[in-house]
Order: structure tokens, then sequence, then C-alpha cells
């Protein structure tokens, strides 16, 4: 990933709210989830047992920000999901310095599927898009089924 911070001052983050997530994922080219299972939707899916995972990703995404005040609140994600649905594990990576490229790679390889499942991987950015330039950003929302011990996803 590679942005460019146009001003200073405040950084104006604005969350992302996990209902907005979940349609997300149940909305990914193919429709994988809904062939798969049916007419599932985000509302269903949207408990605090299911979104545990979720909710804890998003408190490592505040703190990691809240430790590296210079740089926009913008991650690669990694969410895995259960066969129910239940976010069950997380990985994510901060973007890198000001002007920089920065490979994901090194923080995001070689990870074992908890359980039989999905695998949703996604960018996010809650960073005022006025004060933020990027580029250089290849990466595709995927949601892909995963049998558990799979490594390399």
């Amino acid at each position: 990933s590679y942005y460019n911070q146009n001003t200073s001052g405040s950084s104006g983050n604005s969350g992302i709210p996990i209902l907005d997530l979940l349609n997300g994922l149940l909305s990914t080219p193919g429709g994988g989830v809904t062939a798969t299972h049916g007419a599932v939707t985000g509302a269903q899916i949207n408990t605090s047992g299911g979104t545990a995972g979720i909710s804890s990703m998003f408190t490592e995404q505040a703190n990691q920000s809240n430790a590296n005040t210079s740089k926009p609140k913008a991650f690669v994600n990694i969410i895995f999901f259960d066969e129910q649905f239940k976010a069950v594990d997380y990985k994510i990576s901060m973007v890198g310095s000001n002007s920089s490229i920065k490979e994901h790679f090194a923080d995001l390889q070689n990870l074992t599927v908890p359980k039989n499942g999905y695998v949703y991987i996604y960018c996010s950015n809650e960073y005022s898009m006025n004060q933020l330039e990027r580029r250089h950003l290849t990466l595709r929302t995927h949601l892909k089924r995963f049998a558990a011990g799979q490594a390399r996803c």
C-alpha cells in the first residue's frame, strides 16, 4: 500500500459499523455465501456471539492507530468465519509511513485457518478522504471457503 498525507492536523477517522462490514461480506462477487447457505443477511449474523471477533479486531485497529497517530487508520484485514458466520480469528496490517510503499506480505503470510468456514479479505480506510491521497493498492475483496488447518490462504 501507499498513501500521501496532503494536510496535517487531526485525523478525522470515521468508524466502520459492523453491520456494514457484514453486508459487504455477503455481497462479494459471485455470491459465495448466499449460493451455499441461501438467503443470509448481515442482520441475522450481527449478534454479540457472531461479531465478538470483529469487535476485537476493531479494538486492535484502534490501539495500533492510537500508537501511530501520524498514520491514517487504514489496514489490510483478514477475518476468518466459521460455517455459521461467527468471526473466529483475524489478522490486520496497518499502512506504512507517509509516502512510502509497504508490502503487507510479512504481516499476513503463512496463516492457518482455525476452523472450517470462510475467509474475508478487504481493505479499510477510516481517514477523511480530503486529507489522504491513496495510490498503489492492489487488493480485491475475496470471500473463500476453507477447511480448518489449511495454511497459506
